[in-house]
């Protein structure tokens, strides 16, 4: 909820970018949308683990499309062969608001090879995989404004819906009810793929809270309160989320699959964590801590991504530069590319 209600305020200026295919490196790899300032420029990156050996997926300047769209996170197919990220496709509004015409949802290659767009997926954010690589769920959002007697636009209403779109027949179907101040968005699939973790606010002044919704129709379990970004481990025994405050600020927590043996990882009073992700070995986390500028906004530039071991000892930045903006790490699925625990 947070990284949703953040992009709409951000302003974006860009300049061209190259964008040239490479073989994909072997090993475990994060995917990452990084915007930049020196020179200007909006891509989707993955890099190791040390935050080395760059390879850009998409990406470019002003006359390219699709850019990813900044303060959103990829996702990574099943196998680790393909990245799904929400794009822009249109044209991109600056100054004071930011409206999400034009975006969509596409697939490239670990290489950065077969770009294309998924069909039924038009003004869309967030894509998560489905772990057969069959379908992916993401998030609609629809706004209406009106004038206030000061001539100025206020958002009268909005809602969040979760959607799921079928790769093969390009069909989307709508899981959750549109309504005002319902903010409901998936983040993550369980390893099964019987079970959607998705983020909950009943209203604009509701603390969020993490269900897990089965997609079978049987219903839906809170399984944390104050809690968003609900990300399920690679066995599907534990999920790590972030934990909420209502006053800007998130940290990031582990709890069991049922809801039991809740655990605080990190801290951080000054800012905020966002898009948690799982190693493929489930021994590592990664997150991107955002921390406030000297104006007290959360933009990002110079925020860092920051990986841990699962219970949260030995945390270590691996990505942070002043001129630079990193979205969304998040790590490569399947056999050979686990990163394993971090040696404090």
């Amino acid at each position: 909820m947070i990284r949703r209600g953040l992009c709409l305020a951000l302003a974006l200026t860009l300049v061209a970018a190259v964008h040239a295919l490479a073989a994909a490196p072997e090993g475990p790899r994060l995917a990452l949308v990084e915007l930049g300032s020196g020179p200007a420029r909006l891509v989707l990156n993955s890099v190791d683990p040390e935050g080395g050996q760059a390879l850009t997926l998409a990406g470019g300047g002003k006359r390219v499309r699709p850019l990813p769209m900044y303060f959103d996170a990829p996702s990574w197919s099943g196998d680790g062969g393909s990245i799904a990220f929400a794009g822009i496709g249109g044209k991109v509004e600056g100054s004071e608001a930011f409206a999400i015409e034009g975006t969509q949802i596409y697939l490239v290659g670990a290489d950065g090879s077969g770009l294309r767009a998924v069909p039924g997926t038009t003004e869309s954010l967030g894509p998560v995989f489905s772990p057969d690589g069959r379908t992916i769920a993401f998030t609609r959002i629809r706004e209406r404004t009106r004038k206030t007697r000061k001539g100025r636009e206020q958002i009268s209403y909005r809602s969040y819906s979760v959607w799921l779109v079928d790769l093969a027949g390009g069909s989307s179907i709508r899981l959750t009810p549109w309504r005002n101040g319902l903010l409901m968005s998936p983040s993550s699939f369980s390893p099964d793929g019987s079970t959607l973790a998705v983020s909950r606010q009943k209203s604009e002044h509701a603390a969020a809270e993490l269900l897990a919704m089965r997609l079978d129709g049987s219903g839906s379990t809170v399984i944390a309160r104050r809690a968003t970004d609900g990300v399920y481990s690679p066995d599907g025994t534990k999920l790590a989320f972030l934990g909420v405050d209502g006053k800007g600020h998130s940290d990031l927590f582990s709890i069991d699959a049922d809801g039991t043996d809740r655990r605080r990882l990190t801290r951080t009073p000054k800012g905020l964590e966002i898009w948690p992700s799982w190693d493929p070995s489930g021994q590592r986390l990664v997150v991107t801590r955002v921390a406030r500028d000297e104006r007290g906004l959360l933009f990002g530039l110079g925020n860092a991504v920051v990986e841990m071991n699962a219970d949260g000892s030995c945390p270590r930045t691996v990505l942070k530069d002043r001129d630079i903006a990193f979205f969304g790490a998040t790590w490569q699925p399947g056999p050979g590319r686990e990163a394993g625990p971090i040696a404090c």
